[in-house]
């Protein structure tokens, strides 16, 4: 990339700010929000766009240890609202690059409560140690990565015989077993959050659609990002209630991973 290739990208963000900052700098504001995807992490290809992410987390930080309102929010994709969700043929490739949780508008919104702190950095996931996304080799990154890789062996030394999704479809040889592991998996998450008996969910996996438990959008939201999570499958909270019986959503789900299944 060329330097002037470089400050055509950067500068709008890094002038703009910077200008805001220094329009209102003896003014007490109630708020000072610049919104940026993870500097830190980056993103393959976009140095620049990085760059001047970073500077927004920078300014915010400066002012926030001046006594200023700052709240630099490193949002995640927004999967209902802008690119995402006006290019959904790109979606499920956008999200395997990515590798994270993605939020709604709505979520982004409600942030806005959020104490001004300087940054407020959302949905790095290192939760599955299966599928660790390419930033998580990153050496400033190293104590995030080795809290999260200790916090998952504790779990599976907790959980006995558990075995990570990821791993249980290693392990199969065709479609109906994928579909029913996944199933199985979506209907306990599904009981957990709803209090419900695992045992309950099981006998009405393939004829009981997920909606009769009662399927409101918070619940959905909390499904659909667990999902993203363990599952390593970006959908649209609305793909949820629309697929009907959990064996169909797990179809679903096994079509849009990014794990290795008998589908493929």
């Amino acid at each position: 990339m060329a330097f002037d290739d470089y400050n055509t990208v950067i500068r709008s963000k890094v002038s703009g700010a910077r200008n805001f900052h220094d329009e209102f700098h003896d003014d007490k504001l109630d708020f000072f929000i610049p919104l940026s995807s993870v500097g830190i992490v980056g993103n393959r290809g976009q140095a620049a766009y990085s760059a001047a992410e970073t500077f927004l987390d920078a300014l915010a930080h400066h002012r926030w240890q001046n006594g200023q309102a700052a709240l630099s929010l490193n949002l995640a994709a927004v999967d209902d609202v802008g690119y995402l969700a006006s290019n959904l043929a790109k979606e499920s490739e956008e999200m395997k690059t990515i590798y994270g949780s993605s939020m709604t508008e709505a979520e982004v919104l409600g942030l806005g409560e959020v104490e001004s702190r300087g940054q407020c950095i959302l949905r790095l996931n290192l939760d599955n140690p299966a599928m660790l996304p390419f930033w998580a080799s990153d050496a400033k990154l190293y104590h995030i990565r080795e809290q999260a890789l200790a916090t998952s062996a504790n779990l599976g030394s907790a959980g006995g015989s558990n075995i990570p999704v990821a791993e249980g479809l290693k392990h199969l040889s065709n479609k109906e077993e994928a579909i029913d592991l996944v199933a199985d998996e979506l209907g306990n998450k599904l009981a957990a959050i709803l209090m419900l008996a695992p045992e309950d969910m099981a006998t009405q996996k393939t004829y009981m659609s997920i909606t009769a438990f009662g399927l409101d959008s918070l619940i959905a939201m909390e499904l659909r990002n667990w999902i993203g999570n363990e599952l390593q499958a970006h959908l649209q909270v609305l793909e949820l209630p629309t697929r009907g019986k959990r064996t169909k959503l797990a179809a679903l789900v096994l079509k849009k991973t990014r794990f290795a299944t008998p589908l493929g």
